[in-house]
């Protein structure tokens, strides 16, 4: 979702999501989400880079926006929904395993959580999500010096250095 110049995807259990959590972790577990009110945002943050905007001007949530949506000339090439539809049965055992271990320690959970949804979706964006790049932009790309000109999403490197994750309240 978009939000006050925020991409965030939640990654805490959602009542009818499917993680790969049992129930009976689920019960034993959303007590203390409840009292603590604690989530966690994966995404492209505001402020998560000291400039925040590419060379053009547009903000690093909204360029990541452009590329996770499309646009009538911009291919959509989802980093973040397709990382979270192939990775989330991998974060809830990794979750499970994790409160298992350490039950009460919903803080530690959420940032396990953090670190690897965010460290997945820029794996993501070094895969080159398709569409293939068009041949100008390959060209254009290649003309600028760029070491690898065919990887689509990656030009400055801005938009990967800002997925990051906040546990909040």
């Amino acid at each position: 979702m978009l939000w006050a110049g925020v991409i965030i995807l939640p990654v805490t259990p959602i009542p009818g999501a499917s993680m790969a959590i049992s129930d009976k972790l689920k019960k034993a577990v959303q007590p203390y989400l409840d009292a603590e009110k604690l989530h966690v945002d994966v995404g492209i943050l505001s402020g998560a880079t000291p400039s925040g905007e590419t060379k053009s001007g547009i903000s690093l949530p909204v360029l990541g926006a452009i590329h996770e949506f499309g646009t009538a000339t911009i291919p959509q090439r989802s980093f973040m929904r397709s990382t979270v539809a192939e990775k989330q049965k991998a974060w809830g055992k990794m979750a499970g395993a994790y409160l298992k271990a350490n039950p009460k320690n919903i803080t530690g959970a959420l940032t396990m959580l953090g670190e690897a949804a965010s460290k997945d979706m820029q794996a993501k964006i070094e895969s080159n999500i398709a569409p293939k790049l068009k041949k100008a932009t390959i060209k254009a790309k290649a003309r600028r010096g760029k070491e690898n000109p065919e990887l689509a999403l990656v030009d400055t490197g801005a938009m990967e250095e800002a997925i990051s994750y906040e546990v909040r309240q």
